[in-house]
């Protein structure tokens, strides 16, 4: 009996230890239909950067109470940047919590490339937690 239940303390302890997180699916939709060479690029607030080779749906975990800016390129198309912050009241971060967006990349375009370049600076949306839905939504 003194086993079982040391097992199941152990078992319980090593669920409850993860980090908690968002699971956030993306679903990319490209103008021309290519999705080969599309790169995910994850900066959060403490100056981490990591690059990730993606396909037309992309899932990525974010840790919770953290701010990241995302931003999704192709070589032949218009950058998109959003942020998310995960940041959540301290009375409920103790479980994953998920959220899906879509996304689409136009193409690029050389006659109206300055205008494609300073679109492709700003921040198309920002996904955050709604406290009165207690979920994360833009």
């Amino acid at each position: 009996m003194i086993r079982i239940c040391m097992l199941y303390i152990i078992c319980f302890s090593a669920v409850n230890c993860q980090a908690q997180c968002l699971k956030l699916k993306t679903n990319i939709t490209a103008e021309d239909n290519l999705y080969d060479s599309i790169v995910v690029v994850i900066a959060d607030e403490s100056g981490n950067v990591n690059r990730l080779n993606t396909t037309k749906e992309n899932r990525l975990k974010l840790k919770l109470n953290n701010h990241y800016l995302i931003t999704i390129i192709k070589p032949d198309a218009v950058a998109y940047k959003f942020e998310v912050n995960t940041h959540l009241p301290v009375k409920l971060s103790k479980k994953n919590y998920s959220y899906s967006t879509n996304i689409f990349l136009e193409k690029l375009n050389p006659a109206d490339a300055n205008a494609q370049k300073e679109k492709a600076c700003k921040t198309r949306m920002t996904i955050s937690f709604n406290k009165d839905k207690k979920a994360f939504g833009f």
